[in-house]
């Protein structure tokens, strides 16, 4: 699987702003023709947010003035199921038709162009932190008990997911563990110790048998994110670039071994004045040639071969017209990309 030539072929993060699945999907498939997502749609349904869509069938949750908690004890009681797919490693069917309208439209589509489709789900650090624990209001991260039902539950779900797109559509699979709250990690906001971290993500990495990506749109620590098992390493590009080629020994090092790059040059920030095609261009030539200083023997074409181009992070926060334009010019960066790289060919 990790054998793919993706030069530099465009796909997105995951969300999207729009309230007609239909309409994403025509989207999706005007311009993602390659690396196809199922998009994620939380203005249809407040269920398509990332902090509970693939919650569903955990016992105990509530939601309370915008945020959502979960009853430990109820855990305990009722979520024997979740622990007995977990232990005997079967998929869970999750998330269901109404917290992913998005998901199950895109298995019945045509996708027959694709090279490989993408699906994803919300990694255990971020729901860890986003999700209450009802007795005491701090984040369910904190609480053993709790996140063993949570990356339980992701772990079966994950499984789940990558073998549903793959049976519908009939193509190889990428999933991504969309992890922001790695931003945090090993910040005074995020004590945690990392062998968990590992341990945990490590758990769904190996539950799934196709190529596995991490996505983090913020500064993270890069080389641990590179030592913890994925295919695919997905940064924002666009804000965070040069922190990521900071590290560029440790990038190339990855990529020898056979990891992939999702390069996030496009911006989503609404507030953000729409980039001109060159200057992204200059951008990727720049931070490109970063890693290859570093890379020892590898060639711009090795780097290009093993590299995606995505928005920076997901289109859900924008309006409809932004996440077009977004998508437009990741298509447009991709093709004018393989062009410079490619030209001699």
């Amino acid at each position: 699987m990790n054998d793919l030539f993706f030069g530099l072929a465009a796909t997105g993060i995951g969300s999207l702003p729009h309230q007609r699945t239909e309409k994403a999907l025509q989207l999706i498939r005007r311009h993602l023709r390659e690396v196809p997502f199922w998009p994620q749609l939380p203005r249809r349904c407040p269920a398509e947010l990332m902090d509970r869509q693939f919650l569903q069938p955990l016992p105990g949750l509530q939601l309370v003035d915008g945020s959502v908690t979960v009853d430990a004890s109820c855990l305990q009681k009722r979520a024997e199921t979740i622990l007995r797919r977990y232990i005997d490693k079967e998929p869970m069917p999750n998330p269901s038709l109404q917290y992913a309208a998005g998901l199950h439209a895109f298995a019945d589509g045509d996708w027959s162009h694709a090279q490989v489709v993408k699906g994803q789900i919300t990694g255990p650090i971020t729901l860890g932190l986003a999700v209450k624990d009802r007795s005491n209001n701090r984040p369910a991260l904190y609480s053993d008990q709790i996140m063993q039902y949570i990356v339980a539950l992701l772990t079966v779900s994950a499984a789940w997911q990558e073998q549903f797109l793959r049976n519908a559509c009939e193509k190889p699979t990428i999933m991504f563990v969309d992890e922001p709250a790695f931003a945090s990690l090993g910040s005074a906001f995020y004590p945690y110790p990392a062998e968990k971290t590992r341990r945990w993500l490590g758990e769904i990495i190996g539950a799934m048998s196709g190529l596995t990506a991490v996505h983090c749109c913020g500064s993270a620590d890069w080389p641990m994110l590179m030592q913890l098992g994925f295919d695919i390493i997905s940064f924002d590009a666009y804000q965070y670039g040069e922190q990521f080629v900071a590290h560029a020994e440790a990038v190339a090092d990855f990529c020898r071994a056979g990891g992939m790059l999702a390069w996030g040059l496009v911006p989503t920030d609404p507030t953000d004045s729409e980039p001109r095609l060159q200057a992204l261009v200059e951008k990727w030539e720049a931070l490109s040639s970063r890693i290859l200083e570093g890379g020892g023997d590898m060639t711009l074409r090795q780097l290009a071969s093993r590299s995606l181009i995505t928005p920076a992070c997901g289109l859900g926060a924008g309006t409809v017209s932004q996440a077009k334009r977004a998508l437009a010019l990741t298509e447009q960066l991709s093709g004018r990309l393989r062009r410079t790289v490619y030209a001699s060919d």
